[in-house]
């Protein structure tokens, strides 16, 4: 989601592109937020989106050439989360040119599921406590989601990208749901560690 002004990008979010001994890109945080980007993020490539294709369909993970690792999100069970700030229309632009590529499979009321991988996003709302994680499908950003378990996606990207480690999970377009753009949801698995918390807090008991 795209901050109205500057000062709402967290100084600890703001991250820079090194080389590793690949010569590959290594992220250890983002120069730019996701949205920036016009397509992908330096720190992903289009090669990686056929690894990326794999893993969100049926491998648990896998390596690409560029030696980053994919993981599949996954979790006790998963929630279809709002793409914020999908409507925008820099945002609209990449999720119709998602649309163009071969979807994952289809479902009911015209919606198409493709893959996606988690990176982070620095925007912050003021008095929250709530950090999102965007999505990034093969076009580039496509939003991010907000809500019960971001806080744990989020520690999760952070430190997996520390190690060239991204998580993959999936987007629902519906091209169809309305006239004047194509809203977005995107699959966010729920953390164990989130589970944990619950169990302890006798929230679950």
């Amino acid at each position: 989601m795209p901050p109205t002004d500057r000062s709402e990008l967290a100084d600890s979010d703001r991250y820079r592109i090194v080389r590793h001994r690949r010569g590959s890109p290594r992220h250890t945080g983002a120069v730019l937020p996701p949205w920036e980007w016009p397509g992908l993020p330096d720190y992903l490539t289009i090669d990686d989106f056929s690894v990326v294709e794999r893993v969100a369909s049926s491998a648990p993970a896998a390596v690409a050439p560029s030696g980053t690792e994919f993981v599949r999100a996954t979790g006790v069970w998963a929630r279809w989360a709002n793409a914020a700030g999908s409507s925008y229309d820099h945002n609209q632009l990449r999720i119709k040119r998602v649309l163009g590529h071969p979807p994952l499979h289809t479902q009911t009321a015209d919606g198409v599921v493709y893959p996606v991988v988690f990176v982070p996003d620095p925007f912050r709302t003021a008095g929250s406590s709530t950090v999102p994680v965007g999505a990034c499908s093969i076009e580039g950003y496509v939003g991010s989601a907000w809500g019960a378990f971001t806080n744990d996606w989020a520690r999760l990207v952070s430190e997996g990208m520390e190690q060239q480690r991204f998580y993959v999970s999936q987007v629902r377009l519906f091209p169809g749901r309305y006239e004047a753009f194509v809203d977005a949801e995107i699959c966010l698995p729920m953390p164990e560690a989130y589970r944990q918390r619950q169990e302890r807090s006798g929230r679950w008991s």
